[in-house]
């Protein structure tokens, strides 16, 4: 069977690789990891070469000590010549500390972990590898003037049926997912700027979809608020 993902990473990322494995696994994914899956007696290179090859999609773990790793590199350069134009999504790039990816990989947009606590990295771990667009469930909020009467809030949105605790811990997760999508956002804002108006039509509409989520979450945790949210 072809595994889902390959996790290419350095020595010193080792515990990001294993975190990310973990979530993987845990969401019904398969995954080839190298501290999991390269036990004693198997030839290393030739199982990295089969990994390479056979998983679906690579997930490119990113510091500055990965761009120094010259395995590292042969890695991901594998999975680019597979997708050069990135439709396929084969190789994901997730930034698990500040660095700036040099050369091609400067054109894929990254899964960003830095500075994420648990929650808030896992949320984004699992949007940045969903293979759908990222639209919101419920409908985004108006962009132009506002209405002089605020419209009613939808029954899940009083919180009648919710104790305060309940309530508390609902906001705190609206707010945290908030959080990730305006992250997103900046960084996707970042990744256009380098293009000086020339960025591909993929990143143009990512950073449409976030900035669609993050103002739905806005909307969402103002009417919970007005209505009696906390």
């Amino acid at each position: 069977m072809e595994p889902d993902f390959f996790i290419s990473y350095t020595g010193a990322d080792k515990s990001w690789a294993e975190w990310i494995a973990w979530q993987l696994e845990g969401s019904g994914y398969t995954v080839v990891l190298q501290a999991w899956d390269f036990t004693p007696g198997r030839d290393w290179v030739h199982e990295m070469q089969t990994a390479v090859a056979s998983a679906r999609r690579t997930i490119a773990v990113l510091s500055e000590d990965y761009f120094r790793s010259v395995h590292g590199e042969a890695e991901w350069r594998a999975a680019y010549a597979s997708d050069p134009t990135g439709e396929q999504g084969i190789l994901v790039p997730v930034r698990v500390a500040p660095c700036d990816p040099p050369g091609l990989l400067k054109t894929r947009i990254f899964v960003d972990l830095v500075g994420l606590d648990e929650d808030a990295a896992r949320a984004a771990l699992a949007a940045g590898l969903a293979e759908r667009r990222a639209k919101p469930t419920l409908e985004p909020a108006f962009p132009g003037r506002a209405s002089p009467a605020f419209p009613p809030a939808p029954a899940s949105a009083t919180h009648s049926t919710l104790k305060p605790a309940e309530v508390d811990a609902a906001t705190a997760h609206l707010r945290k997912l908030l959080g990730v999508h305006e992250r997103n956002v900046r960084i996707l804002e970042e990744q256009e700027a380098r293009f000086a108006g020339a960025a591909p039509v993929h990143l143009l509409g990512q950073l449409e979809d976030e900035r669609h989520a993050a103002a739905e979450l806005r909307r969402r945790l103002e009417i919970g608020e007005l209505h009696g949210g906390r």
